[in-house]
């Protein structure tokens, strides 16, 4: 990010709104800037956003100059990490929840730090389980098409979803579950309150994906 510059989107793509002439901070003024970022915090998501007002996306109001402020939303910032700072440009690795926007929370700081401020670059490094260890350029992609090796980068669908519970059923369940109908489950507790789990053959085959209501596996997308 760079202190001194606001713009209109947050990032160095918009339109520059003011040029500050401001003290610069010294790390330890930024460091405590950003405890006040971290933890569960409100977040006013930016005008040039997909979030939709009266059905219209928020970017498309702004492009038209009729953008209206959006609500404030809870968000969660687990930790940030100041990497570099060489005024007026700062580094940091932020490990949030969804719903954060970096462009707002680097135009917030700025804000803290009476200089003002914009995003200047996006990288990220983390998905859930996925890190960008795990991502493959386009041109890899396209090379592996003309290979006819494009299973080399495919991720199967059940190692994608692997931070879900899974059951394995015998197969009078499992014919059950592929023909679309619930099965009792006296099985772990574990999965009681979990928003989806993963439903297994005998054999480990991921059959569907499902939920657990009231005592019974019910099925909600199935593989055929």
């Amino acid at each position: 990010m760079r202190l001194g510059q606001t713009t209109d989107t947050l990032d160095a793509e918009g339109r520059v709104l003011e040029t500050r002439t401001y003290i610069p901070p010294d790390r330890a003024q930024v460091l405590k800037a950003l405890e006040g970022f971290t933890g569960a915090i409100m977040q006013q998501p930016p005008a040039y956003s997909a979030l939709k007002v009266a059905g219209v996306p928020s970017y498309k109001l702004a492009r038209q100059g009729k953008a209206e402020p959006l609500k404030p939303r809870a968000v969660t910032i687990s930790s940030i990490e100041l990497q570099a700072f060489d005024d007026p440009f700062l580094s940091l690795a932020v490990r949030c929840s969804k719903g954060v926007y970096i462009r707002t929370l680097c135009a917030d700081l700025g804000e803290v730090l009476q200089a003002g401020a914009h995003l200047t670059k996006l990288v990220r490094t983390r998905s859930g389980r996925f890190t960008i260890d795990h991502a493959v350029t386009l041109d890899r992609l396209a090379a592996l098409v003309a290979d006819n090796t494009l299973d080399q980068a495919l991720v199967s669908m059940d190692e994608a979803l692997a931070d879900m519970p899974s059951i394995a059923l015998n197969e009078l369940e499992a014919g059950r579950i592929l023909h679309g109908n619930s099965v009792p489950w006296l099985g772990e507790a574990s999965i009681t309150g979990s928003p989806m789990l993963r439903i297994h053959d005998s054999s480990g085959k991921l059959l569907a994906l499902g939920k657990q209501v009231r005592g019974d596996i019910r099925p909600e997308l199935v593989f055929s």
